[in-house]
């Protein structure tokens, strides 16, 4: 596996990362997250192309954390009230949804600053209800000793993609 030989260079591999459905995880978190940072650099990119406006560039970043800030709170709760996966599914989808839109729209020519401040909206609030919902999740990948050390790389993989993420995304932008 990837996961395990970057390990092996310096000799230790955690034990955490010898469960395969745990690294399966943090690749698909890792692989997430790279792509959501990513993303978010190309639209405000996006957005003062289209606009030359740094106040609309802004205006993005208000509708990301509006849907953050408004449903942060009903996210934590689904997460205790409902089945994870179908929650993450259902987040995952309206995602995905947001971004087709933005895609097809983008492609078309007929995007409009308005959309994609609305698409990244409602990404930001599907992510609100994925987010506690996939740090839910670990305990379930791992045995309970190896639950502290799961988190703990499961943060650094994330603080990692939103590094790596903006820098890929300005490199193919370019």
């Amino acid at each position: 596996s990837p996961v395990l030989s970057m390990f092996r260079v310096s000799g230790h591999v955690p034990s955490v990362l010898r469960v395969r459905d745990f690294r399966r995880f943090l690749i698909a978190v890792s692989l997430s997250q790279i792509g959501t940072q990513g993303t978010l650099v190309a639209i405000l990119y996006h957005v003062y192309q289209l606009s030359g406006s740094l106040i609309e560039v802004g205006l993005v970043g208000a509708g990301r954390a509006s849907g953050i800030l408004l449903l942060t709170p009903l996210g934590g709760h689904m997460a205790d009230r409902y089945r994870r996966l179908r929650v993450l599914q259902v987040s995952q989808g309206v995602s995905l949804v947001a971004s087709a839109v933005l895609a097809v729209t983008s492609l078309l020519g007929t995007v409009g600053v308005p959309l994609i401040i609305a698409m990244t909206a409602l990404n930001s609030a599907a992510a609100t209800f994925e987010n506690p919902n996939r740090k839910a999740i670990v305990p379930a990948l791992v045995p309970p000793r190896e639950t502290v050390q799961a988190f703990a790389i499961t943060n650094v993989s994330s603080d990692v993609g939103t590094l790596v993420g903006p820098v890929l995304s300005g490199l193919i932008i370019g």
